[in-house]
């Protein structure tokens, strides 16, 4: 599973394929077409994806159908899918208790605990600090790999480590810190 992921969203606009060409080799990327505008947008899924390809990156994608993708991201409009995906990784965001018992019950490979610290994607809202992301981690971390986001970068991402974080994503943290 990889160690640093990419949560694509509209702010990157088309730098989306260069960041995923300048990620680490075999990093994760997760494409949300809810959160790219709307023209062109399925061109620059292809661009991506082409990006990844070649780095050997994992990618998910949030639909329904993860067809070209190594699984699904049940975010956006796939939060509640009923079946969780026969083939492939699936992942899902984790706010609080209650989506980390769904993320349980569900069985996926890997949770996106956010946000840790404030972010930009979310302006405003409450973070879950260190304490808060630990509490969530530790319930989850048996059974599947506890991925932070929310204001990081793989510099911040290592305070996380000793409080069960298997890895990091960012949106905005890959443009500023890549590494």
């Amino acid at each position: 599973m990889p160690f640093c992921w990419l949560m694509t969203d509209r702010r990157l606009g088309s730098a989306m394929p260069r960041i995923v060409a300048a990620m680490p080799p075999r990093s994760g990327v997760i494409v949300r077409p809810y959160a790219m505008e709307a023209d062109g947008r399925a061109a620059l899924i292809r661009s991506i994806r082409r990006a990844g390809r070649a780095k050997r990156h994992v990618l998910l994608i949030a639909d329904a159908r993860a067809a070209g993708f190594d699984g699904r991201h049940r975010g956006g409009a796939v939060t509640r899918l009923p079946q969780p995906c026969r083939n492939g990784i699936e992942s899902m965001p984790v706010h609080d208790e209650r989506q980390a018992a769904r993320a349980l019950r569900t069985k996926v490979s890997l949770c996106l605990i956010s946000p840790v610290w404030a972010t930009r994607s979310h302006p405003g809202a409450v973070t879950l600090g260190v304490r808060g992301f630990a509490r969530l981690a530790a319930r989850l971390r048996k059974d599947t790999h506890v991925i932070a986001l929310g204001g990081m970068t793989a510099r911040s991402h290592r305070t996380l480590r000793r409080h069960g974080a298997n890895g990091w994503a960012a949106i905005d943290g890959w443009q500023v810190d890549p590494a």
